[in-house]
């Protein structure tokens, strides 16, 4: 697979630390084609981030954007189905 001229950023919004590590070892064959972004919440990203195309939101329940706040592609991580 080729690699994009630049890589996709995961913005992950989650307090548990489980989440790092476990989406780091799930990027580790994607050889720099996306990168881990880590926030404590939308707010301290929104600006950076808001309108960036070649970014997705990875959230925890808790730490979700607000609808309406982030029109970025965002994905609900849950621990249980």
């Amino acid at each position: 697979m080729s690699t994009p001229a630049e890589p996709l950023r995961l913005l992950l919004l989650a307090d548990e630390p489980h989440w790092v590590a476990l989406l780091r070892d799930c990027l580790l064959p994607l050889d720099g084609a996306a990168v881990l972004l880590t926030a404590p919440n939308w707010a301290a990203v929104d600006t950076l981030f808001s309108t960036d195309r070649q970014a997705v939101v990875l959230a925890t329940p808790a730490l979700q954007p607000a609808p309406g706040r982030c029109e970025l592609p965002t994905i609900l991580l849950l621990d249980h189905e």
